[in-house]
């Protein structure tokens, strides 16, 4: 058995701690407040992935304060991408120096996470996954069931494998990205095309893929970022762009995407963290694009505007769940 330590119990880390906890795993939570913790530790929460799973309080321990977590094997990192200089802070002060898989959007935080943990105790993540809130103690699991994984890292093998055979004891299929930077770009390819065009549209993922305007704009945001990491020399993990963003999108098609949940809910988007990357490699690349800038562009605005903060999130019914 394993302990697995879980920085940020939101959607997608409440998704694995409930996985790890149904395969055996012991899971301890770190919170983000006091009254976080306090709601965990009272009523648990649900999560319908697709059946119903009620997860007691008694079998997880939840902390806002990690020096009084137990030690663990290794820390799943779950927090937003501009969440992470806080998340570092309170990582400091865990009971033992485990290894770290980020499974953040973006590429800044990444260079934060190696200079303060070090290559060997840092490992790049994704998941496609798509995730989101009934309520507060409600989490939908509405499609997508990998975890992607560099094949070259600096985290030791042995430290490596066991996170490996966890995961997938959790009922994860893994996918292998030949190193960290196919990895974290090709993420951020597949989330600069969704999310932002998603959050924009008001539409849930499966939306998008439907023949009509929308999937004309989604793939034409493909071809660029595309052709932007084309031009930078740099091969993601996904290689065939184009049906990638449209094979996620039916997989995670009942998925309001996160910047979308964050839009409504008058919260700090990660709309710098999808899109620039690609917008300053362009730029330094003179990659022609149109989409993905006027993309930035009306992110930039809905967000300080707050125009959708207060409305409703299309989040699909339990009934609607595949």
């Amino acid at each position: 058995m394993a302990t697995l330590g879980i920085i940020g119990p939101g959607n997608v880390g409440r998704l694995l701690g409930a996985r790890f906890l149904r395969a055996g795993h012991r899971v301890c939570f770190l919170a983000r407040s006091p009254q976080q913790a306090r709601q965990l530790k009272k009523r648990g929460f649900w999560i319908y992935s697709p059946r119903p799973h009620f997860v007691a309080p008694r079998f997880f321990s939840v902390s806002h304060r990690a020096s009084s977590l137990y030690p663990v094997d290794w820390i799943l990192l779950c927090v937003k991408s501009h969440q992470v200089p806080a998340a570092l802070r309170v990582l400091r002060t865990w009971p033992n120096a485990a290894p770290v898989l980020a499974l953040q959007n973006g590429m800044a935080h990444w260079k934060i996470l190696q200079k303060q943990l070090g290559p060997k105790r840092v490992l790049a993540g994704a998941t496609t996954a798509g995730v989101c809130s009934k309520n507060s103690n409600t989490i939908l699991h509405t499609g997508g069931n990998e975890i992607i994984l560099p094949k070259k890292s600096a985290v030791p093998g042995r430290k490596k494998k066991d996170l490996q055979a966890w995961l997938q004891q959790a009922g994860w299929r893994l996918r292998w990205a030949k190193d960290e930077p196919s990895l974290l770009w090709g993420k951020l390819l597949l989330n600069a095309c969704i999310n932002p065009l998603g959050a924009i549209a008001r539409k849930e993922n499966g939306e998008l893929a439907r023949p009509g305007p929308l999937r004309e704009i989604l793939l034409l945001c493909a071809r660029e970022a595309s052709l932007i990491l084309r031009k930078a020399g740099i091969v993601p993990f996904c290689k065939n762009p184009l049906q990638e963003v449209l094979e996620v999108c039916r997989k995670t098609g009942r998925n309001p995407n996160s910047l979308l949940q964050d839009l409504t809910r008058g919260k700090r988007t990660e709309t710098d963290a999808i899109l620039k990357p690609l917008l300053q490699l362009a730029r330094k690349h003179r990659a022609p694009v149109f989409c993905l800038p006027q993309l930035y562009d009306w992110l930039s605005f809905l967000q300080h505007s707050k125009i959708y903060a207060g409305g409703r999130v299309p989040t699909p019914s339990i009934g609607r769940l595949p």
